[in-house]
């Protein structure tokens, strides 16, 4: 069977609920074609799901290897560096998305957060505005004012 059958495949079963079959399929398709980043993506995220954080780790690894801006790919692993305590890795990997597509205002919030989370509150911050810049409706307002009172509070602690 050819590459983009077992992918075709492995879609059908992953949208009919049958992910044991669809990571099946999804798992031939890379054994025949391992820059298949779409595959390798959706393997992660089915290992995720069942728990598997470092063999989806390994496949969000392999997809963005196979296709370095493949965004899923990027962002799930982003995630999953923030969830298991990597922020520095986490922050770096929304850093590559956000140059994928700069003008994604989820990205830029998601990124803005990521490195509030590392301390890194002068560039959460810009990446917070930018957001709203894109989009008057994005969720920027509460991380706004909880960084501007940790900046405030950095700028009045005794030295």
């Amino acid at each position: 069977m050819a590459p983009t059958a077992f992918f075709e495949n492995a879609e059908f079963y992953l949208e009919h609920g049958h992910k044991d079959a669809a990571l099946d399929y999804f798992l031939a398709t890379v054994g025949q074609d391992a820059t298949n980043a779409n595959a390798h993506n959706n393997i992660g995220a089915l290992r995720a799901e069942r728990g598997d954080m470092k063999g989806a780790e390994r496949s969000f690894i392999e997809a963005v290897e196979a296709k370095p801006r493949h965004l899923k790919s990027l962002v799930n692993l982003a995630e999953l560096m923030l969830r298991t305590g990597r922020l520095d890795e986490g922050a770096k990997l929304y850093a590559r998305a956000v140059k994928v597509e700069p003008k994604n205002p989820v990205l830029l919030h998601a990124h803005g957060i990521a490195l509030a989370n590392q301390g890194k509150l002068q560039a959460a911050k810009r990446s917070l505005i930018k957001a709203r810049e894109l989009d008057s409706d994005a969720p920027v307002e509460q991380p706004l004012r909880m960084i501007e009172a940790n900046l405030l509070r950095r700028q009045n602690a005794p030295r």
